[in-house]
């Protein structure tokens, strides 16, 4: 078990180092094994159905979650993508290119004041956009 160790790679501040402290690539395999990574994506639902096909149309699979939560509590979608570490920089470009940021006008809630409504003018807000975590896969599994 202890001569495996030349082959283990450790993980340090994004920057991957085998045991002798070498530097190693970020897309390395050990013993056949490829590293895997999970990306977490919250995205708006106007941009999810382009997401998805887009996703799906590089031949990544993704599985797809309604949320919703935020300021407006309006619907999100998050998007769970498993790939390989050497193919994460293109799953982000497909939500970089997928989800853009704009702005929206939304009515505001007027205040209850007595006998009647104050009114008030709408808000401009930034959505869409994506919010993106990748995480380290330990086991990856497809049955």
């Amino acid at each position: 078990m202890l001569s495996n160790l030349q082959y283990c790679i450790v993980k340090t501040e994004k920057i991957f180092y085998n045991i002798k402290g070498k530097f190693a690539a970020q897309s390395c395999r050990i013993k056949g094994e490829i590293y895997m990574k999970l990306i977490i994506g919250i995205v708006n639902s106007d941009d999810s159905s382009y997401l998805i096909s887009e996703i799906t149309r590089a031949s990544f699979q993704a599985t797809k979650l309604s949320t919703s939560g935020g300021f407006l509590k309006a619907g999100n979608v998050t998007v769970l993508v498993g790939v390989e570490d050497d193919k994460v920089d293109d799953v982000i470009s497909i939500f970089s290119d997928c989800c853009s940021r704009r702005t929206q006008m939304v009515p505001t809630t007027p205040p209850f004041i007595g006998e009647g409504f104050v009114s008030t003018a709408p808000v401009e807000i930034t959505i869409g956009g994506a919010t993106i975590f990748v995480v380290d896969v330990d086991k990856f599994i497809k049955l």
